[in-house]
């Protein structure tokens, strides 16, 4: 359970990154 939490957690932090990185290309 722990360890899938963090799988998730880093999950959201990568897709998070994705969706800033992409803003500031488009932007």
């Amino acid at each position: 359970v722990r360890l899938n939490g963090v799988a998730t957690f880093i999950g959201m932090v990568g897709l998070s990154v994705a969706f800033v990185v992409l803003v500031v290309l488009v932007v």
